[in-house]
């Protein structure tokens, strides 16, 4: 009798080992590396630093920024997915003038990790800065998409709205969490 509890015991814990194992390789093991940026430094960033993309130097543009890592999991790339939504649904006429720019940064590169401390990221983001002439005049977090990422209209909404703002340039000089 002992011994076929001793057999049930380690069947459960044998099962148990391999729930885990499925789990974490589910969530760790099939992370996507992000990509390296095709573009090329033009600008300036938060404190002087090198943003990746080409803008007119001249004019009033609006960066909206999902800062990733090099671990990518499924509700990572939903979140930049989503953000690209709301850009490309909501701003067509402003990303084809260059108005609104869409980037990812991986702030695990070296030359990237600056902006941790430039714009007080704690994880995986979005920013939205407005840049006039080149130079950052402003910006926000979003850091509410991971709340809303199972809610791709309010996802949306939120984003948007923020990124209409500093189109409109109605908000102040602030550098808090939208």
């Amino acid at each position: 009798m002992k011994n076929t509890i001793r057999a049930i015991r380690a069947i459960i814990y044998l099962i148990a080992i391999i729930g885990i194992g499925c789990w974490a390789w589910k969530n760790f093991g099939t992370e996507k590396p992000t990509p390296p940026s095709s573009e090329q430094p033009s600008t300036t960033g938060a404190a002087g630093t090198s943003v990746k993309y080409a803008i007119n130097q001249s004019e009033h543009v609006v960066v909206v920024t999902y800062f990733t890592s090099d671990q990518r999991c499924d509700t990572c790339l939903k979140i930049e997915e989503l953000t690209k939504n709301a850009i490309h649904n909501q701003f067509p006429k402003e990303l084809e003038k260059k108005e609104i720019v869409f980037q990812t940064i991986n702030y695990d590169r070296p030359e990237n990790k600056h902006f941790i401390d430039d714009y007080q990221l704690a994880f995986k983001t979005v920013v939205v800065s407005e840049r006039k002439k080149g130079k950052e005049q402003q910006w926000s977090k979003y850091d509410k998409v991971w709340e809303l990422v199972d809610d791709p209209e309010k996802f949306s909404s939120y984003l948007q709205q923020g990124i209409r703002q500093y189109l409109d340039q109605q908000p102040t000089t602030s550098k808090n969490d939208a």
